[in-house]
């Protein structure tokens, strides 16, 4: 094979796999079940099992019946439809040290595009074929087999003595009807498995949620391979389902999946005309079976067998009168646990109730539903060894919006801390440029602020999630950020909780947890600009990642800023250190995904990677005096940095580019979207578009022009 000398590393030719198994399995999947041993079935909260097929028949066809793309016949317009410290994963027997997928939750391991066990790097090719035929075909044979759209997974070795890699073999999926949102590694029996996750409904997003149109026909995949030989990943299982991927995690040996399913009923009129076909509709609902209106799963590319029954569903609970009451919902979320040692044995329930967002911890897996009178539901579903079991449901006041509200919650000795915010006009966190200067934002519940940490507690009876404590409170009035601030970002640390808000300087809060009775603001430290990711950096320090903001320049954001702050002091964070790449118009995308922030322990101090698409270039302009201004992009590439904390020290080290403007091209065509990078010793390697770059830490390598 081919030795790549710290060059990237560009697939020219495929091994195509076979990814199919034999056989298919029959009958019904074994049940989740609803109750916990030693405790009464028929204790219920908000939710309950439904029991019986009708009773759960009849919320789906109440749902499906009121949906708008069956029962409407006027212009269907979407915007109505929108509701209102990390460790690695297993540690393979290998030398050095390395970095694998930046996690949110110590034990919680979440699927990404890259995978790496300190020897070969498992990545998904997003196989873009004008990048591919013009970079990597050598022949036209080749530009064909490339051009195919079906997704790819790569494996190479690295090595990182020499910081080079190579190409050791391919995985093609059996189905271009896949996109691959992710991948696992895992170890199972004497099997080194490869997991990849993927969906048909790549494009879906959580805004859309309440609109069961959306989710019809939607496939989630979960495909296996045993690569304990790397050069020849043989096919190992394969699982289909009925609906669309939300999300994933794996938790030990057990793999969780959260899907929605809306079920496709063949003869429906989508956007009615009359109200002929608006009857004409509901007829043939209501004459669907419950058989037809839950999803199905597929082993191995057999037979399509039941994933769960009628009483394994979770409805809304006509008899319990404490919360405000879900309403029917067409469609289904699925919660599978799927043991990795025997794939077959699945274990679901479901939830027909409307949600707007997920947290994972060790323990549970919790889903937000935003309601009206600003507030917002969360009911608990815990993660046991006989499968997924519902414990309850409270409430919070205001929200925790649609983009990413995982990051708003943390679960610690079985309580919900969660951080919400009442409404304003949208959602947030918002682009501070789109804001306008005349909203005013009222102060309610006694001038506390806009923004509540609340504590959750599960009750004895596993009915309900009781409020235990709420910041602020009469006895700990200070609000959670100034006037017209909106929450940035928030990263729960152990007994900790650290809070950005921003509309003109950036505060950052502590908030101490030891008490979960009793919550309080211990620290408050304000700076210019504001973080978007909240990085935990050893026992004391913590990294932010975000913009930097002019002073007094409220709406203008400038270069990608990391800020490095010393929070041993609970009462008294410091900033140790701050550096700013690029102006106006830069992007990471860190600022948005923890994926991409690399972090590695060396000898008792810390490496930061980072990629970054700068922005430096001054605009030919005659607005080039104003802060607003934007500027031209200059390059792409990932930027490296020495975090010291005995020195207290954030600074450069090194730089690694494979894009740059020139006048010949004055604008990239590389998107560092779905960029990663790998740390392993002394070697540096990253990963985008389906090629490998590598460098030594402390260099500055330029690839641009290669």
């Amino acid at each position: 094979m081919q030795e790549y000398s710290r060059y990237p590393i560009i697939f020219a030719s495929l091994v195509l796999i076979s990814a199919c198994g034999g056989g298919g399995g029959g009958g019904a999947a074994p049940s989740g079940g609803q109750s916990v041993p030693g405790e009464s079935s028929s204790s219920t909260g908000l939710l309950k099992p439904a029991a019986s097929d009708e009773e759960l028949a009849q919320n789906l066809r109440s749902g499906l019946s009121s949906a708008s793309y069956i029962s409407r016949t006027d212009e269907f317009i979407l915007w109505e439809e929108i509701a209102a410290a990390p460790e690695s994963g297993d540690a393979f027997s290998v030398g050095g040290q390395f970095t694998t997928t930046n996690l949110q939750e110590t034990g919680v391991d979440e699927a990404d595009i890259v995978q790496y066990d300190g020897e070969i790097l498992y990545f998904v090719d997003p196989h873009e074929p004008e990048h591919l035929i013009m970079d990597g075909a050598e022949s036209a044979a080749d530009s064909q087999v490339m051009a195919s759209s079906t997704p790819v997974i790569r494996l190479a070795s690295t090595d990182p003595v020499t910081a080079t890699s190579r190409a050791l073999s391919n995985i093609e999926l059996d189905s271009a009807d896949y996109s691959v949102e992710g991948l696992y590694l895992a170890q199972a029996d004497s099997a080194k498995q490869l997991i990849a996750v993927g969906q048909t409904n790549a494009f879906v997003y959580w805004a859309l949620f309440a609109s069961e149109y959306y989710w019809r026909e939607g496939r989630t995949l979960v495909q296996s391979w045993d690569v304990l030989d790397p050069t020849a990943p043989a096919p190992a299982w394969k699982l289909e389902f009925d609906g669309s991927l939300l999300a994933s995690r794996r938790i030990g040996n057990t793999l969780y999946l959260v899907t929605r399913y809306s079920p496709t009923i063949d003869g429906l009129i989508h956007y009615p005309q009359d109200a002929k076909d608006v009857e004409g509709n509901i007829a043939l609902i209501e004459q669907t079976p419950i058989e037809a209106l839950l999803p199905n799963v597929q082993s191995d590319g057999g037979d399509a067998r039941e994933l769960l029954s009628a009483t394994d569903c979770l409805v809304p609970n006509t008899q319990y009168s404490g919360l405000t009451l879900p309403a029917a919902q067409g469609a289904i979320i699925t919660i599978t646990a799927v043991d990795l040692a025997a794939p077959d044995n699945l274990q679901s329930i479901c939830l027909n109730a409307y949600a707007s967002g997920f947290y994972v911890s060790q323990e549970a897996i919790y889903f937000t539903a935003n309601i009206s009178g600003d507030a917002t539901l969360i009911h608990k579903i815990k993660l046991m060894e006989s499968g997924p079991v519902y414990r309850g449901s409270g409430k919070v006041p205001g929200y925790l919006g649609t983009s990413n509200p995982s990051f708003l919650m943390s679960e610690a000795a079985g309580d919900l801390r969660v951080v919400s915010s009442t409404w304003v006009d949208r959602f947030f966190p918002l682009p501070v440029e789109e804001r306008e200067e005349t909203v005013s934002t009222p102060e309610p519940e006694e001038d506390f602020g806009r923004h509540r940490l609340t504590v959750l507690r599960e009750s004895d009876d596993g009915t309900e999630l009781l409020q235990i404590a709420q910041l602020p409170n009469s006895d700990r009035p200070q609000p959670i950020g100034k006037p017209n601030e909106d929450i940035y970002a928030v990263r729960f640390v152990g007994a900790r909780a650290y809070i950005v808000t921003f509309r003109t300087i950036d505060p950052l809060y502590v908030i101490d947890l030891l008490d979960p009775e009793d919550p309080q603001i211990t620290g408050e430290l304000e700076l210019p600009g504001f973080s978007t990711l909240l990085q935990p950096v050893g026992q004391n320090l913590l990294l932010g990642i975000g913009y930097d903001v002019p002073l007094g320049e409220e709406g203008i954001t400038g270069g990608v800023k990391l800020a490095l702050f010393d929070v041993g002091n609970v009462t008294q964070p410091v900033l140790l250190g701050q550096h700013v790449v690029g102006k106006r118009g830069s992007y990471s995308p860190a600022l948005d995904n923890h994926h991409s922030l690399s972090l590695l322990e060396r000898d008792g101090k810390y490496r930061a990677a980072l990629t970054i698409e700068r922005h430096a270039e001054e605009v030919d302009s005659a607005d080039t005096a104003q802060e607003w201004r934007y500027y031209n992009w200059s390059d792409s590439g990932l930027h490296l940095f020495d975090i010291d904390p005995i020195a207290g020290t954030l600074s450069p080290a090194g730089q690694l580019i494979v894009d740059k403007s020139t006048k010949a091209q004055p604008y990239s065509n590389t998107s560092l979207y779905n960029s990663r990078s790998v740390l392993h010793d002394e070697a540096v390697f990253m990963l985008n578009n389906g090629t490998i770059w590598s460098q030594f830490w402390g260099e500055s390598t330029d690839y641009s022009q290669e």
